[in-house]
């Protein structure tokens, strides 16, 4: 009577699942490479400044920018020129510019850039700025790495002491 029914056989059905599971992992390790990459190539993040110091002396460091700012300088930096030094591959020479309020020139200062990185505190260096001219003064900054710098600048010699922060991105020696 009734007789069995032979069923058509089908080929098993493969799930996409794994294959997105596959891609999207390859995804991730591919962004992550590609961050690392990018992190590699640029050598250095800015230095924030001394938090704890700035912090725990806030009164001073704040009094002390405020006579900065009275004084009414321009400080200028130059751009970095290379120099050859047997233990710095970064080294560079910069001129420092001081004008008052009116736009003459200061002389007679004296003070130091303490150059710090953000990575690594065994490439931080310090320098004497020497006075050139009126107005002008001159630093070699022995950096043993490129990257990017934080500057603080202190120079003494005038009404008040007058203290600053620049950035300075570095280039290894023999690069572009």
């Amino acid at each position: 009577m009734n007789a069995p029914v032979a069923l058509p056989t089908m080929a098993p059905r493969r799930s996409p699942w794994p294959w997105a599971i596959a891609l999207g992992l390859g995804a991730g390790v591919a962004a992550n490479l590609w961050m690392v990459s990018i992190a590699v190539r640029n050598g250095s993040v800015p230095v924030p400044g001394d938090i704890q110091h700035e912090l725990v002396a806030y009164e001073d460091v704040a009094s002390a920018h405020r006579a900065a700012a009275a004084l009414g300088w321009r400080v200028v930096l130059d751009t970095c020129v290379p120099v050859p030094a047997a233990e710095a591959t970064a080294a560079c020479r910069m001129t420092v510019h001081v004008t008052d309020a009116v736009g003459h020139a200061v002389s007679g200062l004296r003070g130091s850039i303490t150059a710090r990185r953000g990575d690594d505190a065994r490439f931080d260096r310090e320098a004497a700025i020497v006075g050139r001219t009126d107005g002008d003064y001159e630093v070699v900054l022995p950096l043993v790495r490129g990257g990017l710098y934080r500057l603080d600048v202190a120079l003494d010699g005038g009404a008040a002491p007058w203290i600053g922060t620049r950035e300075l991105l570095a280039r290894e020696s023999g690069t572009p």
